[in-house]
C-alpha cells in the first residue's frame, strides 16, 4: 500500500476477531495515516470497552468498523443480542466522549445484524442507526 499510494489511509484490525487494540498500546505501527478499526458487538461487556479500544484512543486514531445488535437473534448469533437502550446508545456515548468515529455494520436484510427486515423495512437496529445519523448531521450543520 505504502509503495502505491504512499498517503493513503490504512485502517488495521486488531486481534481476537477485530474486537481488541490493545497490543496496539505498547506495538503501534510505525508510519503516518494508520487508523486503528476494531469491532464491537453486544456480547463484548462494556466493561471492557476500555481496555480493547478506548485507551488506545487516547493516542492513535480508532474507528468502529463494525457494531450492531438485532433485537431477536437466532441461536447462533446470540452476540448480536442487545437493543438501542441496552447497547446502541452507551456504544455512542462512549464513542463521542472518547472521539472515536464509527460506521453502522450492514445496509442489507440478509447480513447479520440486518438494518432491515425481510420487507425491506427498518428493523429496530436500522432505525436506531438512522436515528443517529439524523442527529449526528444536526449538529454538524
Amino acid at each position: 500500500i505504502r509503495n502505491n499510494a504512499p498517503n493513503q489511509i490504512v485502517i488495521v484490525d486488531g486481534i481476537d476477531g477485530a474486537r481488541d487494540l490493545s497490543p496496539f498500546e505498547t506495538h503501534p505501527l510505525s508510519g503516518g495515516n494508520v487508523v486503528y478499526g476494531v469491532r464491537v458487538f453486544p456480547a463484548g461487556a462494556s466493561s471492557q470497552w476500555d481496555r480493547r479500544f478506548g485507551a488506545l484512543s487516547r493516542s492513535r486514531p480508532v474507528l468502529v468498523t463494525e457494531w450492531g445488535y438485532a433485537t431477536r437473534a437466532p441461536e447462533l448469533d446470540r452476540y448480536l443480542e442487545g437493543s438501542g437502550a441496552s447497547f446502541g446508545a452507551p456504544l455512542l456515548s462512549y464513542l463521542s466522549s472518547h472521539g472515536i468515529g464509527w460506521t453502522a455494520t450492514w445496509f442489507d436484510d440478509r447480513r447479520k445484524p440486518p438494518m432491515l427486515d425481510s420487507d425491506r423495512k427498518l428493523t429496530d437496529y436500522g432505525a436506531f442507526v438512522a436515528d443517529a445519523l439524523t442527529r449526528l448531521s444536526a449538529i454538524t450543520r
